[in-house]
Order: C-alpha cells, then structure tokens, then sequence
C-alpha cells in the first residue's frame, strides 16, 4: 500500500522494518504481545496490591483506576520494546514513529479526535440521546493527570498493537488480514476487564480497524496515537463517565 501521506525522504517503517528484521518469526508478534500484556498485568496487579489498594477510597477510586492502567501498559510496553530492540534489533523507525513534523502530526492526531467525538455527540444530541449539562467546578492538576496518563496509555497500545504486532504482520501478509488480526487482539485483551459489554468489545474492534487503517495510511504512528488520546481524553474527562459508568473525578 502506497503511504499518500508520509512524504518524507525516508523510507517507510515497513520498509525499515523489513530490512532491520524481515518477515522472520512474523507469527510471533500475536503471542509475544499477548505474553507481554499478561506480563504486565501481573506486574500491575502485584504493585496495585501493595502500594494502590491499601489507600484506595470511593473518592480516588478511579484516579488510582488510571494508575493501575499506565503501570499495566507501561510494563506491556517495556516488554515489548526489549524484544524489539535486542531481539529483532529494531528502530523507533520501524514503529511508524518518526521525528518529522512530529508537533504537526499530534496537533493534526488530536484535532482529529476532537473532530470525531464531537462529531458522534452531535449526531446524539440530534437524536435525543444525550444531554449536555456544564458543571462549574474544574480542577486543572487532576485534567493534567488526565491528559498526561491518557496520552501515555495511548502511546503504549498503539505502539504495541499497530506499531510492533501490525507492522510485523505485514511482513509476511497483506494489509487487511494485519489489520483484522491486530484489531481481534485489541479487542480480546479488552475483553478481561470485568463485566466487559459484548458492544463495547466490538466498538474496541471497530476502532482497532480504524486506527490500523489510519496507520497504514499516514504510515505516522504520531499522528495516530493523538487521536486515540484525544478521544479518550474527551470520553472520561469533558463527558465524565467511562464505558461502564464510571464516574470522571474531573467533575
């Protein structure tokens, strides 16, 4: 697929890819992320246990959520970029990360995102589905924890599921079958948090499609990692309420 975006002079991260590692072991990134992710969930669940738990309360709860969750991908992550770096011998290049333009691309990323929730709140309200109510109080540090945890947690799945596990994909396949097998993965690992909707998991996959889609197109992992933030930004913080009903502290 031809990147209409990327006009850079370099290669594309497929392409660097290709020569730093080639199609060698391309099945390995599925169980090797979902090993890392495991790996990481218990490293979360071990250091939730000894240091979140015990100061947990009804008020932080979902502050102490957000942690439990950036320690949770932080530590998928580091996984992850260790077997890339001195197992395939990777670059940041390889990832679709790249330090062109890169204030441009998470500007363009996070406008995007804005675009498309506001875009989905219109046709909502339209509809009658959804109300608008201001709330005066506003507390900028826990907005800035917000923003620093949500682009953080951004940064960490979209590394991992589009960067290191689509891109090796499609060493060896074509763009549509790393696309769906990525996004399956996306959305199976979402599928362990407890009480998990059946319509969330499959907006997580349809979701997954779209920013594997975005990705292969831009080829600017940038660009798509503002985006996803951006969203999640919107959801929990302006909205206040998360996917199952958690309420935003922020509010």
């Amino acid at each position: 697929m031809t990147h209409t975006y990327q006009k850079t002079a370099h290669r594309s991260s497929l392409e660097i890819l290709q020569e730093e590692a080639g199609a060698k072991n391309w099945w390995l990134s599925l169980p090797l992320a979902f090993l890392a992710i495991a790996a990481g969930s218990l490293i979360s669940g071990a250091l939730s246990q000894w240091l979140l738990l015990p100061s947990m309360t009804d008020a932080n709860r979902l502050l102490i959520g957000i942690v439990s969750l950036s320690v949770f991908l932080g530590s998928s992550l580091l996984i992850i970029l260790f077997v890339a770096k001195f197992w395939e011998r990777r670059s940041l290049a390889s990832f679709g990360l790249w330090k062109e333009k890169l204030g441009f691309n998470l500007l363009l990323g996070t406008a995007l995102g804005f675009f498309l929730v506001l875009l989905a709140v219109g046709f909502n309200l339209l509809g009658g589905q959804l109300h608008i109510q201001v709330e005066k109080q506003f507390n900028l540090g826990i907005w800035l924890f917000f923003l620093v945890n949500f682009f953080f947690q951004a940064l960490a799945e979209e590394m991992i599921y589009r960067g290191f596990v689509m891109n090796k994909l499609r060493t060896k396949l074509d763009l549509l079958p790393a696309v769906l097998l990525n996004s399956l993965l996306f959305a199976v690992i979402h599928i362990f948090k407890g009480g998990t909707p059946v319509l969330y998991i499959l907006n997580v996959f349809l979701t997954g499609i779209f920013l594997s889609l975005l990705f292969a197109l831009t080829d600017n992992l940038w660009l798509v990692i503002a985006l996803h933030a951006a969203n999640n930004m919107i959801y929990l913080g302006v909205f206040g309420r998360d996917w199952d009903g958690q309420q935003s502290p922020a509010r």
